[in-house]
């Protein structure tokens, strides 16, 4: 049995009960040097799993050890250090912003160490699960300390799960089902915590004129369920502009049955709908249904989300009366909407009418504090929510370091949490906070700076007034329409069309 250790020499630790403000670059570098310390070369070497520590508590390397440094600030040590370390034959080296720099700089120590594993030449894909199950356990471990509650990890099996892991590794064997035993054993312990379960929803906001270059997340791959909020026009520009991406989505939505991709649609265009008229809202709301629903099917169009709030008193009825069942009423722009304490809210209109939504705040994917902070956000959930909910948010860029690690875990076992879909999580949880009457004083959204700043519109005030006016033209064509159809004989053409439509 090896007596070497693994640590990752930091001043800072992934925040338990408080939030840690660090520089993006700061945090990527840490993750990558965890990760690192999880690699299998690194892992056959190990008597027990590796250590976030401090470096005074190793100004003089043990025999052996394996350290990582992430770039940055960090703690004192002394100055002849890396000739300590040389003298211990430690591995030393430090952990960069992203996982090719850093799985460089472990080989590199190694070979300066004379350390020759075949295990270092591993791909990167059957080394990543590893790193999956040592992001769990940093987080099952970290969250037993945010609850001071006792650890009830069982330590043992769970090393020795790894341990076995890493023989299946080197005699090519396949490494998954131990891997799988590790990680079922931080759920049972992570179930002592929080019995109810983490759900992980991943959401994406999908851009205007999204071209090849947009990514889709890891979910996607992994056929876990994963909710697109965009209006109908961004999924026709994306069927132009990214047939193939458009294509990814289109396979997951098997006609007739309930697909793996929810989409929350907020209406054909994202406009500024709060302060139109009310015809042109109930327009916009039916007509984003309709185009969606030709170009993907009816199956996963069941959500209202939007980009740009545009929430008021009256809209629960109007979502009813467009087949929308649930909402996303998450403010992705800074908009004022009505306090809420929990994940899922019953909202209500005047009339009477009702519609369950979700307003919790989304954690973004691609900012490597998101995956620092994680055990933070992840008490915080167990703390407010009756189901805990962790929304992450992605805008088609590539998801920082933690959430490849996050997925693959969830691929293991349920350990940390289980991806769902909106959809379903509101379906199953459906009570929650009841926000009671609201007045349009309870909803605030400043249009006027994002069309003066962001959009640069000429018209950022009389384009209300222009729209009003074409509004009124077109509704008084379709009255004098109306009532010339009635007072005239109908045409063969008129009868014609009458029964097409009765058909549809």
């Amino acid at each position: 049995m090896n007596d070497a250790e693994a640590h990752l020499l930091s001043p800072y630790r992934p925040p338990t009960s408080y939030p840690v403000t660090i520089g993006t670059d700061e945090a990527a570098a840490w993750l990558a040097g965890w990760f690192a310390l999880w690699h299998p070369a690194v892992l056959e070497r190990l008597r027990r799993p590796p250590l976030a520590s401090s470096s005074y508590d190793h100004d003089q390397p043990g025999e052996g050890f394996v350290y990582a440094v992430p770039a940055g600030p960090h703690l004192y040590q002394p100055d002849d250090w890396p000739h300590r370390s040389e003298q211990a034959k430690a591995v030393s080296f430090q952990a960069e912003t992203t996982r090719t720099e850093t799985a460089e700089a472990l080989r590199e120590a190694f070979r300066l160490r004379g350390l020759d594993s075949p295990l270092l030449q591993l791909a990167p894909e059957v080394a990543a699960p590893f790193a999956a199950v040592g992001y769990g356990y940093l987080i099952v471990e970290s969250l037993f300390d945010a609850a001071d509650h006792e650890h009830l990890l069982d330590a043992e099996g769970f090393w020795a799960d790894v341990l076995a892991g890493v023989e299946a590794v080197r005699t090519g064997a396949d490494a998954l089902p131990a891997l799988r035993l590790a990680a079922e054993k931080l759920r049972v312990a992570r179930e002592t915590l929080c019995s109810n379960g983490f759900s992980i929803v991943d959401w994406v906001m999908l851009k205007p004129n999204a071209d090849a270059t947009f990514v889709w997340p890891e979910s996607l791959r992994r056929n876990f369920p994963l909710t697109v909020i965009a209006p109908a026009r961004s999924w026709e520009q994306l069927r132009t502009n990214a047939p193939e991406r458009f294509a990814e989505i289109v396979a997951k939505l098997p006609a007739g049955l309930p697909g793996t991709v929810d989409l929350a649609v907020g209406g054909f265009a994202e406009r500024d709908d709060s302060f139109l008229p009310i015809e042109s809202q109930c327009w916009n709301l039916s007509a984003g249904r309709a185009a969606v629903r030709t170009l993907l099917g009816d199956t996963a169009n069941r959500l209202y989300g939007r980009k740009r709030s545009a929430l008021h008193p009256s809209l629960p009825t109007w979502l009813r009366h467009c087949g929308f069942e649930r909402a996303v009423i998450t403010s992705f722009d800074g908009s004022l909407t009505p306090t809420r304490n929990q994940a899922v809210v019953n909202w209500p209109a005047p009339d009477g009418k009702s519609i369950d939504a979700t307003a919790k705040e989304a954690q973004p994917a691609d900012d490597a504090l998101t995956f620092f902070n994680l055990i933070h956000t992840l008490h915080q959930a167990t703390t407010n929510d009756s189901y805990p909910l962790v929304p992450l948010l992605h805008r088609g860029d590539e998801p920082a370091l933690g959430y490849a690690e996050l997925a693959a875990l969830a691929d293991l076992a349920p350990a940390v949490g289980e991806f769902t879909s909106t959809h379903r999580y509101l379906e199953e949880h459906n009570y929650g906070d009841y926000l009671g009457s609201t007045t349009a004083d309870d909803y605030f959204c400043d249009a006027l700076d994002d069309r003066t700043t962001t959009r640069k519109r000429i018209d950022p005030v009389s384009g209300f007034a222009k729209h009003l006016r074409l509004r009124r033209r077109l509704d008084t064509a379709f009255t004098l329409t109306a009532l010339h159809r009635m007072l005239t004989v109908p045409t063969a053409a008129d009868l014609d069309l009458q029964d097409e439509l009765t058909k549809q």
